[in-house]
């Protein structure tokens, strides 16, 4: 293998016997090779298939009392192939919602409706069939008791931290599946007297969410760069005790009130005033299978209720808007509100650290394991002490939100209107979560201004760091001290159809800011740059711009009924085939998205069991090389990263790289339509012919990933930097369809 990126020497590793047969399971390149790195591409299948029912009714009681009610089923499933085209996983969902509307008019004055409904929803993934390979069938290549392959993590293999990347077995992943069921009811009583329109109501919500979540029950094989996996010397082992209880059932209830008051001071001028008072009842789980680690240092999880103490019942929120006509001639509104808007902590928090928690879910992560037991000899050395906790803070604050707006609109001309605003938000006491929490403490962490970074103890040779709780090996953690805010400028022009053209101007200059992006602890399934915790006691760490930022955003449309000459009106064979032509466009440019880059191992020393996992992170040392700013990238969609700007921290050293603190190239897109209308039959029948191009310059533009730059040996990845699939948007793509009207 390579010892250089630039391959001008070599280094010869002698592959372990026991590692061999499972060199096999990763595909050969098929596309380029650099240096010791080669490229698997192939195109993978997606197959969906969709079941769609709607239904709808309309009962008239009386001139004052009116019911109508909904149905719809919607039944899902879709097929992906992994990454390394070893099986098939299929995703299933399936929809049922009913909905009943009662309307009773008091007086033309006096408004009332209730509405109620019930939503029921089934959805799973990770459920994985047809191997390609014999391997994941064999029970020879299976790490636990009873169990086939599970996975391989091995830094430098493959890029960023999603699942999707790592070689794994047939439901190596954990299966997942979710059964979620709401009945809801709602009352609205809308009364006018005078100058004043007042709008008062409640809400029930009842919530039961039952969920299967696995999470690696046929084991883990983490191995810090592809000589140690080669050598079979891993870094980590983790894995569900075989039959442990993966099965939860969650309730809760959300109670809301509210009342507004539309008032109409003067004849240019309305103020809207209101508040909102919703609570919700601490989650519980139907057979008391809950486990809280209330403190970190706890020696033993607390079962039962309360899983935490209830932040909401106080949950008061106040909100104020106004719209004012300056000069009283209906060509200019300014309009400005401020409102707070609570955030009930609800079951999908708690999907991962309601199942995860000993002692009713066994699940052990074990640091630097012998590599005398790898592949299959590590069972036993699991013990209590190896066990996976979850802690959820017992006396949560309430969490909220602040959004505030203020905009003017000036009527331009009889079609043409401009709109300026501003628009910003701020949250507070935001859930926080994390893969691990069992880390270094605080009181032995300092910061080193000589290499402005955080600094940890070094521990002795094969000894793991010290953690806060030695009493278990892995503990996943929620808490609520994060938040975000944005501020953004906006600007719109638009141009109502005059001349048989019609078209908009939309222009954002904004920048959202956060401690974390996701609810999940730092794994995303739709967020391929979604970069975990690194250390757990320092949330400043992870503070920098979401996951979704995009600091300049320009779109434009249009649309223009192309014109026919009055001498081709009047001859029907011209008219047909010269009338009826549309154009259309829409072009959008905007910030590249933000991204992070990753080490391989804990080189910090901070005892986060999840780097190199799904859920774990670690970043470089920012180097100030010639020609390096803060954005080291390079604008090249082949090779994004200036790599001599980044370098391997020093052992004890946390890289000072913030999150996601580079982007990727400007985004680009152009969609063109042209559409033919012909009158058929008259007015009873019309048809449209639509030639619809999508990405019509073929512009590619990369989604941000977090890259992973070093292996944990401290080697610079060949493939850093290199672009990763799928792209932001597809490449071109034209459809031609015919539309008839009747």
């Amino acid at each position: 293998m390579c010892a250089n990126v630039d391959c001008t020497q070599t280094t010869q590793v002698a592959i372990n016997p026991k590692v061999l047969p499972f060199v096999g399971i990763f595909p050969l390149p098929t596309g380029p090779v650099s240096g010791n790195t080669g490229k698997f591409l192939f195109s993978p299948k997606r197959l969906g298939e969709e079941n769609y029912v709607i239904g709808k009714m309309d009962h008239y009681f009386s001139a004052a009392t009116t019911l109508s009610g909904s149905y719809t089923y919607d039944n899902t499933t879709v097929s992906n192939t992994d990454n390394y085209n070893l099986k098939d996983t299929l995703v299933p969902s399936k929809r049922q919602n009913v909905v009943l509307n009662l309307q009773h008019i008091f007086s033309p004055s006096l408004i009332n409706n209730v509405r109620a409904g019930i939503g029921r929803f089934y959805g799973g993934n990770n459920l994985d069939v047809n191997p390609k390979i014999p391997q994941l069938s064999d029970p020879a290549f299976g790490f636990m008791p009873g169990q086939l392959f599970g996975q391989l993590r091995v830094s430098g293999l493959s890029q960023g931290t999603n699942v999707g990347g790592i070689p794994s077995g047939l439901g190596a992943s954990g299966q997942n599946n979710w059964g979620y069921t709401a009945p809801q009811m709602y009352d609205d009583l809308s009364w006018t007297k005078g100058r004043h329109s007042l709008r008062t109501g409640f809400s029930f919500e009842r919530i039961d969410l039952n969920e299967l979540a696995a999470a690696s029950p046929n084991g883990a094989w983490t191995f810090a760069s592809i000589q140690t996996f080669l050598q079979g010397i891993p870094s980590q082992f983790q894995a569900d005790f075989p039959g442990t209880d993966t099965i939860r059932g969650l309730r809760t209830s959300l109670i809301g009130g509210y009342i507004q008051d539309d008032f109409r001071m003067r004849s240019n001028l309305t103020l809207n005033l209101g508040v909102r008072y919703e609570m919700s009842t601490v989650v519980s789980e139907v057979n008391g299978k809950l486990a809280n680690l209330r403190n970190l240092t706890d020696p033993q999880v607390s079962i039962g209720a309360p899983y935490y103490n209830n932040p909401t019942r106080k949950n008061f929120a106040p909100r104020i808007g106004f719209a004012w006509d300056p000069f009283r001639d209906g060509k200019t509104a300014v309009r400005g509100g401020f409102g707070m808007f609570d955030i009930a902590p609800l079951p999908y928090l708690f999907l991962t650290y309601a199942v995860r928690s000993a002692p009713f879910f066994k699940g052990g992560q074990l640091p630097t394991p012998p590599p005398s037991s790898f592949p299959n000899q590590v069972f036993q050395l699991l013990n209590p002490s190896t066990l996976q906790a979850s802690h959820i803070e017992f006396n949560p604050r309430p969490a909220y939100r602040m959004q505030w707006n203020l905009n003017i609109q000036r009527q331009l001309t009889r079609t043409m209107a401009l709109t300026l605003g501003y628009v910003g938000s701020s949250g507070v006491h935001l859930a926080r979560q994390q893969r691990e929490t069992n880390v270094v403490p605080a009181s032995l962490v300092k910061f080193d201004p000589a290499v402005n970074a955080l600094v940890f103890p070094i521990p002795a040779r094969g000894a793991r760091p010290q953690r806060i709780n030695p009493n278990y090996g892995q503990i996943l953690g929620n808490e609520w001290n994060g938040a975000s805010n944005y501020h953004a400028l906006q600007a719109s022009l638009v141009q109502r159809p005059t001349k048989d053209l019609s078209y908009q101007l939309s222009y954002t200059w904004g920048k959202s800011i956060d401690t974390g992006s996701n609810s999940m602890g730092g794994v995303s399934l739709d967020a391929g740059n979604t970069a975990p915790t690194p250390w757990a006691f320092n949330p400043r760490i992870q503070r920098g711009v979401s996951d979704f930022d995009v600091s300049h955003n320009f779109v434009a449309n249009f649309q223009y009924d192309l014109p026919v000459p009055s001498a081709v009106k009047t001859r029907a064979l011209a008219n047909t085939l010269l009338g009826g032509w549309q154009v259309g466009g829409i072009y959008t440019r905007q910030s590249g998205g933000p991204f992070t880059l990753l080490l391989g191992s804990d080189q910090a020393f901070t005892g986060n069991s999840q780097v190199g996992n799904p859920g774990g992170a670690q970043s470089p040392m920012y180097f100030p090389a010639p020609g390096c700013r803060s954005n080291a990238t390079t604008g090249n969609i082949n090779q994004i990263l200036m790599t001599q700007c980044f370098a391997f921290p020093a052992p004890g050293v946390l890289g000072n790289m913030g999150r996601n603190t580079l982007r990727m190239p400007v985004f680009r897109n152009l969609d063109f339509s042209v559409f033919k209308n012909q009158n058929v039959w008259g007015e009873k029948l019309k048809a449209q012919l639509r030639v619809e191009m999508f990405n019509v310059l073929n512009n590619t533009n990369l989604t941000a990933n977090v890259f992973t730059l070093f292996d944990g040996t401290g080697k610079l990845l060949t493939a850093a930097g290199t672009p990763l699939a799928p792209t932001a948007n597809t490449s071109r793509q034209i459809q031609i369809g015919l539309r008839l009207l009747f």
